[in-house]
C-alpha cells in the first residue's frame, strides 16, 4: 500500500514548526495564541480513492475528553469547505493510538475514507476551537493515502 504524508505548511510560523517524524506541525511551547495547522494535499489522479486522516500529538494529564477544530478546506479550483469537528480522546475501533510513559498520547482518526478528489493543491486548514489549546496540545498532523 502506497502511504504518503501530506505535505505541511506552517500558517502562523511563529507558534508552530514543522516535525518530520510523524508529519506533525508541532506547537512551539511559546506560543500564546490559538495555533491555525495548515496542511497541502496533492492530487495528481482524480479517479484514484484517496482516505485522510487527522493525528494530534497532547497531554492526557491535562486534557482527556475530546478536541474540536475548526476545518477549512479549499479546492484547487478555490472553492471553499468548512466544518466544525469534534473528535473523542477515547479508544474505538477506528483510532490509533500510541502512549508514552510521560503522559503525551498521539492519537489519529480516520477524517474523510474512500473519497476522490479532483488533481491539484488541496488546502487543508485546522484550527483548535479551545482557548486552553496551548496549554496540552502539542501538534497536528494530517495525512493521506491512495486506496488500493
Amino acid at each position: 500500500m502506497l502511504s504518503l504524508m501530506a505535505f505541511c505548511t506552517i500558517l502562523f510560523g511563529s507558534c508552530s514548526s514543522p516535525d518530520d517524524g510523524y508529519g506533525y506541525i508541532l506547537l512551539d511551547s511559546d506560543c500564546d495564541s490559538i495555533p491555525v495547522f495548515k496542511f497541502s494535499l496533492p492530487v495528481a489522479d482524480s479517479t484514484a480513492l484517496c482516505s485522510t486522516f487527522i493525528a494530534v500529538r497532547y497531554d492526557c494529564r491535562l486534557h482527556s475528553n475530546s478536541v474540536s477544530f475548526a476545518v477549512k478546506v479549499i479546492s484547487p479550483s478555490g472553492e471553499i469547505f468548512t466544518e466544525k469537528i469534534n473528535l473523542p480522546l477515547t479508544e474505538n475501533s477506528k483510532v490509533e493510538i500510541r502512549k508514552s510513559k510521560f503522559g503525551i498520547v498521539d492519537i489519529q482518526w480516520p477524517y474523510r475514507e474512500h473519497i476522490r478528489a479532483s488533481e491539484g493543491e488541496w488546502s487543508i486548514t485546522l484550527t483548535p476551537l479551545h482557548k486552553d489549546a496551548t496549554q496540552w496540545l502539542h501538534g497536528v498532523g494530517f495525512s493521506y493515502h491512495f486506496d488500493e
